[in-house]
């Protein structure tokens, strides 16, 4: 590859391998938004800014066998995604790097996945890092990630993403300007009786009205990680070196 100076190989669940590095991090927002997913074989899935790939090859962990590409406009996040890809011998995914500002393929997909940047950050600031960029709506957006959704989505067509729960009024507001509803919600506390951090949406494209309010999903318990949580970011015990 050439392009990184630290790869680092993380093991999921059922053995599948995804390739990290210090900018392409899993972080628990992506895991709980692949968790959330509901995929069938027969789906077809796109997602806006892949990163490394940590939910494709998560759902292919968990059993997906359908097809699934996915982009991002960061060169160095989708030779990650590519070497999983290659590793885990899945031939219905594939990488693919460009801006999704750019990316149509004529309602080809009946499912689009993001985890969209929203933290603010000042460009100008000579102390941001690569990450801090990544994280950020300097690379795209929820309305970005919409826009795209609904130009490659099928009549009906899902669009998963997940968001600040504080910002839940904004992303239902954003969703709503491209033609989407929301159909499932799941609220992500830390703990019970606390106020919740996270928001993981499941909007349908030109879909009818009503929500169904999945239970909140709480991360720790008295003891530790609750079980949920523990299996969503359970991992593997393979011991292939290569």
């Amino acid at each position: 590859m050439g392009l990184f100076v630290n790869i680092k190989k993380e093991i999921l669940k059922n053995n599948t391998v995804v390739f990290t590095s210090d900018d392409y991090k899993i972080c628990w927002d992506s895991l709980l938004l692949a968790n959330f997913i509901k995929a069938n074989d027969k789906d077809i899935i796109l997602e806006l800014g892949t990163g490394c790939g940590i939910i494709p090859l998560w759902l292919s962990d968990r059993g997906y066998i359908g097809s699934f590409t996915g982009i991002d406009i960061i060169a160095e996040a989708v030779e990650l995604f590519q070497k999983g890809i290659e590793k885990n011998k899945i031939r219905q995914y594939r990488a693919v790097c460009c801006d999704m500002k750019n990316y149509t393929e004529s309602k080809k997909y009946s499912a689009v996945v993001s985890n969209p940047p929203y933290f603010d950050v000042n460009i100008n600031d000579t102390k941001i890092d690569n990450r801090s960029v990544i994280r950020s709506e300097v690379l795209g957006s929820l309305k970005e990630a919409s826009r795209t959704a609904s130009r490659n989505l099928v009549e009906g067509g899902r669009f998963y993403f997940c968001y600040p729960a504080a910002k839940t009024e904004t992303a239902v507001l954003t969703v709503n300007m491209f033609g989407f509803a929301i159909k499932r919600l799941q609220f992500v506390k830390n703990r019970m009786g606390e106020a919740p951090w996270l928001a993981i949406f499941e909007a349908r494209y030109r879909g009818g009205s009503g929500i169904e309010f999945e239970r909140d999903l709480v991360i720790y318990e008295s003891d530790g990680f609750s079980a949920e949580f523990k299996d969503i970011i359970a991992e593997g015990d393979c011991d292939d070196k290569r």
